[in-house]
């Protein structure tokens, strides 16, 4: 059943002395308090039977709230008493709604009945074909409110509902239009702003949006209905805590709603605000909520709370739940970050593919595999996931590093090298990248007298000499291979040299004191 806004259809200009109440309850239906509205209802026709208005806003909230039944008892008793087209509307809506195609003959009942004069009666039928899932017809709809503008031109709620039907066949243009003659009908009508910023919101023109609903909400303050898009807005804007307040303020002045309490709990869990969110998630459960995404959300909640056992117990209830077109790859990201915290890697690392497949932006958990593969010295696997990773983004000095490393234990040297190179590229006053050329160079040349390591060794001294104490190990390092490349070359004075480096800076290594004789 929709859940969006109701149209309320009559301006109510011609009740009697009950007007302002039965304007109360149109108010509150437009706003989805229906509970209020119910109430108001059912108390005003206990006093007044003969006003054709009460019965049949009172099916429609029922119609609304998706109590068909009930929506339909309210028109027959209503048709009991006393013949009336609006009642034959509200039959109708009931009953086809719930897949009996004889509503159309009710439709029909109430034109004829009305003559097809009342533009009530062609509204609310038109209603019914823009916002019915199974028997939407826009064309229809339009039809029906062109007759219904040329008996009244004066309604806000006939323009908007044009609107709607403009909408339904994607046409933004002529439904903004439709909007702003329901304010040229009447200045400054809610509806009609509420419905121009939706445009724009799902636009993803923020500032248009949010402009047509502040303009709304000075102008009707307590219209509730506007906290609510403007929420919605500022979570499509990932401002997470302008959110909540908003979406606070309307969940406070309107029906307790389970949609609701969901939605609020998700903005609270994307503002990161875990434990209140898990609180309304777990009285949703409790109260047997239907939709499984609230598995999804209870699962993230609790390994962000940091009870992994319980954000697996209910990430496993959501996949027995849930169906392939919910599933999104953070659920397989989640699924990964549960298995990794439980050290299963393994699993981990099949549910961080699982992600990367369903979602290609995810590209940060190519480093999440390649991470776990390094750590389990698989290092092969570790390199092609980083390499996969560099294709996707503007590599950084950090990326080649990885790479080179996960390529350096492999035993990979000559990719290694390149690797590296890249690095000396990026930052060339960096020894970072020089370092590990030399490393490689080192490890993979099969002629050591030849030396290939010795320029980036050489280098590595240069960047980092001016700052000895920083820079211990690296000089340490590089004058050993130096001193050891001179031994190779019979050069025992530059080989002596270097190791005499090394003494200073370490006074008890044994390599260089057992090359200089020294115990």
């Amino acid at each position: 059943m929709r859940k969006g806004i109701l149209v309320g259809f009559a301006l109510m200009q011609t009740l009697m002395m009950n007007a302002q109440t039965v304007q109360d309850a149109t108010k509150s239906i437009e706003l989805e308090q229906y509970e209020k509205a119910k109430k108001i209802l059912v108390e005003l026709g206990k006093k007044d039977q003969k006003n054709p208005e009460i019965a049949f806003q009172l099916s429609d909230v029922y119609y609304q709230t998706g109590n068909l039944d009930s929506a339909k008892i309210v028109a027959e008793q209503a048709l009991a008493k006393n013949e009336n087209a609006l009642y034959y509307v509200a039959l109708g809506k009931s009953v086809y709604e719930n897949n009996d195609k004889s509503g159309e003959n009710y439709f029909e009942k109430a034109l004829a009945l009305s003559k097809s004069k009342d533009p009530k009666v062609q509204a609310g039928i038109a209603e019914f074909y823009i916002n019915s899932v199974k028997y939407r017809n826009a064309d229809k709809a339009i039809s029906l409110l062109q007759t219904a503008i040329s008996k009244d031109d004066k309604n806000p709620y006939y323009y908007s509902l044009m609107g709607d039907a403009y909408l339904a066949k994607n046409d933004g243009s002529k439904a903004i239009e439709s909007f702003k003659k329901a304010l040229n009908a009447k200045p400054g009508f809610p509806m009609a702003y509420l419905k121009i910023g939706n445009i724009y919101n799902k636009a993803r023109n923020y500032n248009e949006g949010l402009k047509y609903y502040n303009e709304g909400l000075e102008k009707n303050p307590d219209y509730v209905l506007f906290h609510r898009q403007i929420g919605d807005l500022y979570y499509r804007a990932k401002q997470y805590q302008k959110a909540i307040a908003s979406y606070k303020v309307y969940v406070e002045n309107t029906d307790k709603n389970a949609d609701n309490d969901f939605r609020y709990a998700s903005f609270l869990f994307l503002n990161e605000n875990y434990k209140d969110a898990l609180a309304i998630f777990e009285n949703l459960k409790k109260n047997n909520y239907p939709n499984p995404i609230l598995y999804r959300l209870l699962g993230y909640s609790y390994y962000e709370t940091g009870d992994v056992p319980k954000g697996l117990e209910y990430m496993n209830e959501y996949w027995k739940k849930t169906n392939d077109k919910l599933v999104i790859g953070t659920d397989y990201e989640y699924m990964g970050k549960i298995y990794s915290k439980s050290g299963n890697d393994s699993l981990a690392i099949i549910n961080y593919k699982k992600a990367i497949e369903k979602d290609t932006s995810k590209i940060e958990l190519y480093s999440e595999v390649a991470g776990m593969y390094f750590t389990g010295k698989q290092y092969g696997k570790a390199a092609e996931m980083f390499a996969i990773r560099l294709t996707k983004i503007a590599p950084t000095a950090q990326d080649y590093l990885n790479l080179g490393k996960a390529y350096y234990y492999d035993k990979n040297y000559s990719l290694a090298d390149s690797a590296f190179a890249k690095i000396v590229e990026i930052i060339p006053t960096s020894s970072t990248g020089y370092l590990w050329r030399a490393r490689a160079n080192y490890a993979g040349d099969v002629t050591p007298d030849k030396g290939k390591a010795k320029p980036y060794y050489e280098k590595v001294i240069e960047l980092t000499q001016a700052d000895v104490q920083k820079n211990k190990k690296e000089l340490i390092d590089s004058y050993a291979y130096l001193a050891y490349h001179y031994s190779l070359s019979k050069d025992k004075t530059k080989s002596n040299e270097y190791w005499t480096k090394v003494l200073e800076l370490d006074p008890e290594n044994k390599m260089a004191k057992q090359a200089l004789g020294k115990k």
